[in-house]
């Protein structure tokens, strides 16, 4: 039983050592954005086969909803984690990585969150509290933008029209989560 422990050990170091260096410096490092796209559908099989390593798998995929080219796909993988695995605590791991300090993907994080299936009981209400400290959040981050002044018109039009635009959905995906939320 002493070397079938020693081999375990050793599997487990070797299977932390792929998820440490393929799959962390795939996403980091990978120009090619399918390879990327395999690194994620990677770690989301092994988060769903071998719950081993769970919070860094997760934390991977969470991390890449914020990624402007693959946050799509990232999204659809943690879908099935949840669906597969409803004991994993994915959607406090969105919420954490929403409100990161400096962090610009809130839009993809919220649109996630109003896409979960809502089976806890005290998931509609934790929601409830992020959808309206992020909508907080976003008021006060649209006024202080608003003060602002632009130097040149042009880009003044062409910034606010883009502004309004993404706050329009932001606010879209938070009146869609608070929806689905509160039947629950």
């Amino acid at each position: 039983t002493l070397l079938y422990a020693r081999w375990e050990e050793l599997l487990l170091e070797q299977y932390e050592r792929f998820m440490k260096d393929y799959i962390s410096k795939t996403l980091a490092l990978a120009v090619d954005q399918h390879a990327r796209l395999q690194a994620i559908r990677i770690a989301s099989v092994l988060l769903r086969a071998i719950p081993t390593g769970e919070a860094q798998l997760l934390a991977i995929l969470v991390n890449k909803l914020g990624d402007s080219s693959i946050h799509a796909t990232a999204a659809h993988e943690l879908r099935l984690v949840t669906q597969e695995h409803p004991g994993i605590p994915v959607a406090r791991e969105v919420q954490q990585f929403v409100f990161r300090p400096g962090h610009t993907a809130v839009l993809q994080g919220v649109q996630f969150l109003s896409q979960l299936s809502l089976r806890k009981d005290d998931l509609p209400g934790s929601l409830m509290d992020t959808y309206f400290k992020l909508f907080q959040v976003a008021t006060q981050q649209y006024n202080n933008s608003a003060k602002q002044k632009v130097s040149s018109q042009g880009s003044k039009a062409k910034s606010a029209s883009t502004q309004h635009q993404a706050s329009n959905r932001l606010l879209s995906a938070f009146l869609t989560g608070i929806t689905r939320a509160l039947p629950c």
